[in-house]
C-alpha cells in the first residue's frame, strides 16, 4: 500500500501537571511534538472545564474559540458562548430519558441533537435552545442511531445499525428540518451481527464533493471491520473489508479526512488498554487501508479529529484511557494525557473541546511553529 507522508518523528515530551485554578478551568497537561524531518512542532495545552453536568457527554461540536455545544445522556444538552469559562444546560421538551449521543451545531444559535433509541429521534433548535422541533423520528422495531453530519449548511446524513438487513440511511438537503431515507437497494446488505458503534457519532465522517465513510464491526464472520463508502452525498454505497480487526465490541469508532488521507481509529471498548487494531490509515478517500501495527495509539479510541491548519499532520484522539497526539498524519502516536474522554471536535479556527464520562469537559489547544 502507497504510503503518501512518510514523517520521522523526533519527539520532545515536557509533560507538566499543574492543576492551578484557573477561574472556572484547571490546567491540566501542556507537551510539545516535533517532526523532526520537516521542522514543525506542535504545542499543545489540554485544559479542564466545569461543565456544571454529571451526565456522561458522547456529543460535542465546536463553532469556534467562544462557542461550543455538547450533548448526553438524560436528554443533556449544554452549551457554552464565553470560550467554556461557563456552560449552560438547555432542556428539550419530552426528552429527558433520551441519550444524545451525537450533536451537530451551525452557530451559537442553530444546533441538531440525535436521540439514538427509544425510539431515535432528532431535534432541531434555531433560537439557542430557548425552544426545540421534532425533526425526525424511527417508530421500527430496534432502530439504533449511530452518528449524524453535515457537508454543509444544508446537506447532511444520519445513520443506524441494519433493519431488515441493511444499514437505516436518511440524508437531509434543508439543514436538518426534514429526512429522506436512502433507497434501500442502494445500501449494500450488512454482514451477520454487523452495526455501527455510537461513542463519539464520529463512526461517520463526510468529506469534499459529497464524500462519505461509515466504520463498522462487530461480531462479523470473518473478523475484519468493513467501510462503507459514498461518493455522491450519500445517495449511494459501496462496501469494503479492511486490515482492522472486528469483533463484539470491536471495530472502527472514528474517521476523519486529514489532508490527503483518511485516518481510523477504534479497538475494542472491553479490552480498552489493548493497542493492538486500535488505527488505520487510508491514502485514498477510504477505498483502500494500510494497519498501523507500530506506535499505535495507547488503548482503544473512541475519537479521531484532525487539527485544522496543519495540513493533515496533526490528529487527536481520545478514549477511556487517555487522549494521544500524532504529528505525522496518524503514522504514530505519542501519549499527552491518561484522562479519559468518549469524543472530540475542532472548530474551523481550530479551537476544540473533548467530552467524556461524569459530565467532563476540557479544552483541548493546539498550536504549530515551522522551526
Amino acid at each position: 500500500m502507497i504510503r503518501s507522508l512518510t514523517l520521522t518523528l523526533a519527539f520532545v515530551l515536557m509533560q507538566i501537571s499543574c492543576w492551578a485554578q484557573l477561574g472556572t478551568a484547571q490546567a491540566v497537561t501542556t507537551s510539545s511534538a516535533t517532526s523532526a524531518k520537516g521542522g514543525q512542532q506542535f504545542q499543545v495545552a489540554l485544559t479542564k472545564q466545569e461543565s456544571g453536568t454529571t451526565a456522561s457527554l458522547r456529543g460535542v461540536c465546536a463553532v469556534s474559540n467562544q462557542v461550543c455545544w455538547a450533548s448526553g445522556a438524560d436528554g443533556t444538552c449544554i452549551r457554552t458562548i464565553d470560550g467554556g469559562k461557563s456552560w449552560q444546560r438547555l432542556e428539550v421538551p419530552g426528552a429527558e430519558d433520551i441519550d444524545f449521543r451525537d450533536i451537530h451545531a451551525w452557530s451559537a444559535d442553530r444546533a441538531l441533537v440525535m436521540g439514538i433509541v427509544g425510539p431515535p429521534r432528532f431535534f432541531l433548535t434555531e433560537d439557542g435552545g430557548a425552544t426545540w422541533q421534532e425533526v425526525y423520528r424511527n417508530d421500527a422495531e430496534g432502530a439504533f442511531f449511530d452518528a449524524v453530519a453535515f457537508w454543509d449548511e444544508k446537506r447532511g446524513i444520519a445513520f443506524g445499525d441494519p433493519l431488515d438487513g441493511r444499514l437505516a440511511l436518511i440524508t437531509t438537503s434543508d439543514g436538518g428540518a426534514t429526512w429522506q431515507d436512502v433507497p434501500r437497494d442502494k445500501i449494500p446488505p450488512a454482514a451477520e451481527r454487523e452495526g455501527g458503534f455510537a461513542a463519539s457519532g464520529t463512526c461517520l465522517a463526510v468529506g469534499k464533493d459529497g464524500l462519505a465513510l461509515i466504520g463498522l464491526g462487530g461480531d462479523v464472520p470473518g473478523g475484519k471491520a468493513r467501510i462503507m463508502r459514498s461518493d455522491d452525498f450519500g445517495a449511494s454505497w459501496t462496501v469494503e473489508e479492511s486490515p482492522l480487526r472486528a469483533a463484539e465490541g470491536a471495530g472502527v469508532f472514528s474517521l476523519c479526512f486529514a489532508g490527503d488521507r483518511v485516518v481510523a481509529v477504534g479497538g475494542n471498548y472491553m479490552q480498552p488498554e489493548e493497542t493492538a487494531h486500535t488505527a488505520m490509515i487510508s491514502p485514498d478517500g477510504g477505498k483502500s487501508w494500510k494497519l498501523l501495527e507500530d506506535q499505535t495509539p495507547h488503548g482503544y479510541r473512541s475519537a479521531v479529529a484532525e487539527v485544522p491548519g496543519s495540513n493533515g499532520k496533526a490528529l487527536v484522539a481520545c478514549g477511556p484511557t487517555g487522549v494521544d497526539l500524532s504529528a505525522d498524519g496518524g503514522e504514530s502516536w505519542h501519549a499527552l494525557s491518561e484522562a479519559g474522554h468518549h469524543a472530540i471536535s475542532f472548530a474551523p479556527d481550530g479551537s476544540c473541546w473533548l467530552t467524556g464520562g461524569e459530565g467532563q469537559v476540557a479544552q483541548l489547544k493546539v498550536s504549530a511553529n515551522n522551526r
